[in-house]
C-alpha cells in the first residue's frame, strides 16, 4: 500500500516556527491572531504524526535578523531521518500563467466570490490572517495616505502580491470591509487611507488564493492527489466550500488529535517539534497512520463507504488513545462558545452519544456541527489539560475570558 504524503503550505510551517522559536518580528501577530496560529499548530502536528512523508510548498523566508523559523522546524523534523521534502521549485506554475489561463481564472474567481461566505463562516481565521498580512506587508509609503490614487499607484511593502484588476474587482465588498475594520483599529494604520487599505486586501486575497492554485498545479505534476493537501486553514476552508469531499471529513477527524498528543508530552515550546518526531513511533499513533494509509487508498479508488468505515475506526482510536495511559472519562456536558459579530456567546449543550453516532451512516461530508463535536470530544478525551497545556506552552494563544 502506498505511503501517505501530505503537502503543507509554507505559510503554515512558518506560523509554527514563529510560535516555537518566539520570533520577535511576530510578537504582536501571535497575540492578535490566535486562531490562525492554533490551526497551523494543529495541522503541522497532524501531518508529522500521521503522514509517512511531508512535502512543503512555498517559501520559508528569513527575517531581517537572519532567523528562518519555518526552516528551523523543517531541520528539526529531518533529524535524524528525513521526513520533510520541498516541492521542486521548477514545478511551481508562474502567476502569469494562472492569470492568463481561462480555466484557472474561472476557479480563482469562484474562490474569490466565496470569500463573502468564508468570512461569515470562520471570521477569526480570515481577520487574523488579514491583521498579520497588514502588519508585515502593508508598509508606510506616502502613497498609502492618499485617497485619490489609482489602485496601481499604491506602493505596498509586499513585492510578491499579484495584480489583476478584473479578479481584484471580484473580491466581495463585505470581505474587504470586515478586514478594513480590523486594521484601521490598530495604531500603525490610522493614517492610511480607506481606499489604500481596500486595494491592499483585494491584492492580498487574490495572491492568497492564486498561490493555492500554483501549489495545486505543482502537486498535479507530481501526481499527488488533492486529497493529500493540507493547505493553510483559510485555503482549506475555501476548498470545503468548493467541494464537500469525503477526505475533508477524514482530515477533520484527525487534525486536532496531533496537537493534544504533542501537548501531553511537551513541557516547553522548545521541545515541541522534536517531541512530535519521536511520537511517530508510539504504537497507537502508528495504528492510526496505518488506517489513514488504507483510507487514502480507498479514496483513490472511489470507495467512499470504505473511507467512512475507516474514518469511524480512526475516530474510535483517537478517543481511546488517552486510555492507554490512564482512564479518563469524557465529560458529558460543556459550554460551547460561539463567536458572533457582537462578541462570544456561551451555550451549555450535552455531548452526543458516541455509540449512537457510530451505528449511524455518516453523510458523505460531515456537517460543521459534527466536526465541532468531534474536535471537542478529542480534546475532552485528553481532559481539560489539553487547553490548559496549550496556553502554558504557548501563552500568547490564551483566549481572553
Amino acid at each position: 500500500m502506498e505511503n501517505v504524503t501530505l503537502v503543507l503550505d509554507g505559510i503554515t510551517v512558518q506560523h509554527v516556527g514563529d510560535l516555537v522559536f518566539e520570533t520577535k518580528e511576530t510578537n504582536n501577530h501571535r497575540t492578535e491572531c490566535k486562531e490562525t496560529y492554533r490551526k497551523c499548530l494543529e495541522d503541522v502536528a497532524c501531518a508529522v504524526l500521521f503522514a509517512d512523508e511531508i512535502r512543503i510548498s512555498g517559501n520559508l523566508p528569513a527575517y531581517p535578523g537572519g532567523l528562518a523559523p519555518g526552516q528551523r522546524v523543517v531541520d528539526q523534523l529531518n533529524e535524524p531521518s528525513e521526513l520533510v521534502k520541498r516541492l521542486p521549485g521548477d514545478l511551481s506554475t508562474p502567476k502569469e500563467e494562472i492569470l492568463r489561463t481561462s480555466s484557472y481564472r474561472q476557479i480563482v474567481g469562484l474562490d474569490i466570490v466565496n470569500l463573502s461566505r468564508a468570512i461569515q463562516d470562520v471570521p477569526l481565521l480570515w481577520t487574523h490572517l488579514g491583521i498579520r498580512e497588514a502588519q508585515i506587508n502593508f508598509g508606510n509609503d506616502d502613497s498609502l495616505r492618499r485617497e485619490n490614487l489609482a489602485p496601481a499607484d499604491y506602493v505596498f511593502a509586499a513585492k510578491h502580491y499579484w495584480s489583476d484588476s478584473k479578479l481584484e474587482s471580484l473580491v466581495p465588498e463585505a470581505f474587504v470591509e470586515s478586514l478594513q475594520r480590523c486594521v484601521t483599529q490598530t495604531a500603525t494604520r490610522t493614517l492610511a487611507s480607506k481606499k489604500a487599505i481596500g486595494v491592499f486586501f483585494r491584492k492580498m486575497a487574490l495572491t492568497h488564493i492564486g498561490t493555492f492554485w500554483t501549489i495545486h498545479e505543482a502537486c498535479r505534476l507530481l501526481k499527488i492527489p488533492s486529497n493529500f493537501r493540507m493547505p493553510h486553514a483559510t485555503r482549506m476552508h475555501l476548498s470545503t466550500l468548493r467541494s464537500k469531499a469525503i477526505m475533508d471529513e477524514l482530515q477533520t477527524t484527525i487534525m486536532p488529535l496531533g496537537l493534544c498528543v504533542a501537548l501531553h508530552e511537551t513541557g516547553h515550546r522548545g521541545e515541541f517539534v522534536r517531541n512530535l518526531k519521536q511520537l511517530r513511533d508510539w504504537k497507537p499513533v502508528e495504528a492510526i497512520r496505518q488506517r489513514l494509509r488504507q483510507a487514502m487508498h480507498e479514496a483513490s479508488v472511489g470507495n467512499n463507504e470504505g473511507v467512512r468505515k475507516l474514518t469511524k475506526d480512526i475516530t474510535n482510536l483517537s478517543l481511546n488513545m488517552k486510555s492507554e495511559r490512564d482512564q479518563l472519562s469524557v465529560q458529558r456536558d460543556f459550554t460551547f462558545f460561539h463567536a458572533t459579530p457582537h462578541g462570544v456567546e456561551g451555550v451549555k449543550i450535552p455531548v452526543p452519544d458516541l455509540n449512537k453516532i457510530a451505528s449511524e451512516k455518516l453523510p458523505l461530508a460531515l456537517t460543521s456541527g459534527f466536526q465541532y463535536w468531534l474536535k471537542v470530544l478529542i480534546r475532552k478525551a485528553y481532559g481539560d489539560n489539553c487547553e490548559s497545556k496549550l496556553v502554558t506552552v504557548f501563552p500568547e494563544l490564551k483566549t481572553s475570558s
